[in-house]
């Protein structure tokens, strides 16, 4: 579906006529252009009701969780468990008026996931026939947070989430339950090579050419001033 961000900051480089050895451009900005980009026109479209392709996902394969105080995220009169990730999460893309995480549940991807529902449905959870045992997921303050009434929430240790996110750099700043990061920048970068090439390549290109000439423009106004000084 795509290339790493590396390729496309190549295609970047080589379309704005400069080596990646160019100290004026360095690569975290074009990084940066690519991602604020990204999450501008995926936004769009999934506003305009076109499906979000499943590669567009990332995950967070391995979070640890932590007993929270139920008034966190909840009424403690609903007698409710709570749970929450010990770290903060990145920003989930918003889209449609919500967060898009697609699925919170544990490590194994191929097991029944958790509920997620909004936080302004906390209220109501459990409260039918046939889910009153069921786990809730609800993504606040940065983190998760699952709920339930059921007491053997409590014995869950690590979940994993899986989500689109704004910024699809720093799922590589967490790691699997080993030393491995989730995602590294050599990885397929979330992003279709159709939307690269018809709504981001050039603006990109366009953006570092900009960025290059405003520096030679302000070094070369530099010099002017320094041999003008010199022959008063």
């Amino acid at each position: 579906m795509s290339d790493s961000i590396r390729v496309l900051a190549d295609q970047v480089y080589e379309g704005a006529g400069i080596t990646s050895d160019d100290t004026e451009v360095d690569e975290r900005f074009i990084y940066d252009l690519i991602g604020n980009q990204r999450a501008l026109w995926l936004s769009r479209e999934i506003n305009k009701g076109y499906l979000a392709h499943e590669a567009l996902n990332q995950d967070l394969t391995c979070l640890d969780m932590e007993l929270a105080d139920p008034g966190e995220c909840c009424d403690p009169a609903l007698n409710c468990k709570v749970l929450r990730t010990v770290l903060e999460i990145p920003q989930p893309l918003l889209a449609n008026s919500r967060a898009m995480i697609t699925r919170v549940g544990p490590l194994n991807k191929f097991s029944k996931s958790f509920n997620i529902i909004p936080y302004s449905r906390v209220p109501y959870f459990g409260s039918g026939k046939f889910n009153k045992n069921a786990v809730y997921a609800v993504y606040l303050n940065d983190r998760i947070y699952l709920v339930s009434k059921n007491e053997d929430v409590n014995f869950i240790e690590k979940i994993n989430v899986r989500g689109i996110w704004e910024d699809p750099l720093l799922i590589g700043t967490y790691t699997d339950c080993g030393p491995n990061p989730c995602w590294t920048v050599d990885d397929d970068y979330p992003l279709s090579r159709k939307m690269w090439a018809e709504h981001i390549k050039q603006y990109v290109i366009d953006e570092v050419q900009r960025k290059r000439m405003v520096k030679q423009d302000t070094e070369n106004d530099s010099q002017d001033e320094s041999i003008g000084s010199q022959k008063r």
